[in-house]
């Protein structure tokens, strides 16, 4: 017979569980948000996409959020930024996949995951030398306090 852990492992649900593990725990069913907006920046439309993750073995949501013209809607690039256990002042961030990420997406990466205190997944697929960027963390900013539970 295989133990109460092994079984709690597998995708099959064990008939009884111990008394010190709860339920919601072990079995929670991950779960998906997405909000879709587009704002005008400088004459260019910029879409917004926000895909808050729950997933079922981690106690805290993550985001992913792409940025996009509209003209030009394309995935090139994602970066990952999560808080520090060791130095809670500065989180940490990574290129996932992609080329060569500009430094302000890294760095808005960042400042969103420590803004939100979770991990934030992060695609501004924008060209980095166009000087509207901060406006777009600026306007990515104002929907976090105008629908906070998109995020």
């Amino acid at each position: 017979m295989p133990s109460i852990k092994q079984e709690m492992t597998s995708n099959r649900v064990p008939k009884v569980l111990p008394k010190h593990v709860p339920s919601a725990v072990c079995f929670r069913i991950p779960t998906t948000s997405y909000h879709m907006y587009t704002e005008e920046i400088m004459e260019k439309e910029i879409i917004f996409q926000v895909v808050k993750l729950h997933l079922n073995f981690t106690n805290e949501d993550s985001l992913l959020i792409y940025v996009n013209d509209k003209e030009q809607d394309y995935h090139d690039d994602i970066c990952l930024a999560m808080m520090n256990e060791i130095k809670k002042d500065s989180p940490l961030s990574t290129v996932i996949f992609g080329g060569n990420p500009d430094i302000f997406t890294r760095e808005m990466c960042s400042r969103l995951a420590e803004k939100l205190g979770k991990p934030v997944y992060l695609s501004c697929n924008l060209d980095p030398i166009c000087d509207f960027l901060p406006i777009v963390e600026e306007k990515l900013l104002e929907k976090m306090v105008e629908m906070p539970d998109i995020f």
